[in-house]
């Protein structure tokens, strides 16, 4: 899957303030990449991300991604369609996990395999092999306050693998997590990159963060240096 963005411009609005967060962002992401997009906080790094996962849209600009010779152009889908498009080719993981609090570890995992339509019994089966992959199936019924924030963090993997997406953008994915829960987490993602052939891109402020992925894109005040 390869991922074409050209010319991106975002600005947001506040109280009549126009802030430009993005100022004409091109990126070029080639299939099964490992990339990491670093810069300080205010940067746009996770503007970017947003626009390059469909969760938020550019004032201008393109998002095009290719796959097996098919062209997706974000500007040409409705909400629908996108929505749609997100949930079967792509995943997120973000600074804070988002699970479920009444639901189990297992149950968090299955909700997107479930809206896109699998049945109880094959989320479930997809939900299992997820857990044994991020070494958690021993936590299939506990509930999210019943987890570290490290193993809430690594349930909020499995949860972004288990429609099997091509690409996988994880926002600060070690955040909120110590030195070593943040060591397991990107060993995780290695492991993940190497296994199931996923394109990572992980949005950071962290050089000892970046230097485990391939490609290490910079930004500063809205561009890419």
């Amino acid at each position: 899957m390869h991922l074409k963005a050209d010319n991106i411009i975002k600005s947001y609005t506040k109280m009549q303030n126009v802030t430009l967060v993005l100022k004409g962002v091109s990126i070029d992401i080639q299939e099964s990449d490992f990339i990491s997009i670093i810069g300080p906080s205010g940067a746009g790094k996770s503007t970017l991300l947003h626009i390059l996962g469909g969760i938020d849209s550019p004032d201008s600009g393109d998002v095009i991604i290719e796959h097996n010779g098919v062209y997706y152009d974000y500007n040409s889908m409705n909400n629908k369609e996108l929505s749609n498009f997100r949930n079967k080719f792509i995943g997120f993981v973000f600074q804070f996990h988002h699970l479920l609090p009444e639901f189990t570890a297992i149950e968090n995992i299955m909700l997107p395999a479930l809206i896109a339509g699998d049945s109880n019994k094959i989320a479930k089966e997809k939900a299992k092999e997820l857990l044994n992959l991020v070494n958690l199936d021993l936590r299939e019924t506990h509930k999210p306050t019943e987890l570290s924030g490290g193993e809430q963090q690594r349930i909020a993997i499995a949860r972004a693998l288990i429609n099997e997406p091509k690409i996988v953008f994880a926002d600060e994915p070690t955040g909120n997590l110590d030195r070593a829960n943040s060591q397991n987490i990107l060993e995780i993602l290695d492991l993940l990159h190497k296994k199931m052939n996923i394109t990572f891109i992980i949005a950071t402020h962290s050089d000892e963060i970046a230097a485990h992925s391939q490609r290490i894109i910079r930004m500063k005040d809205g561009i890419i240096e």
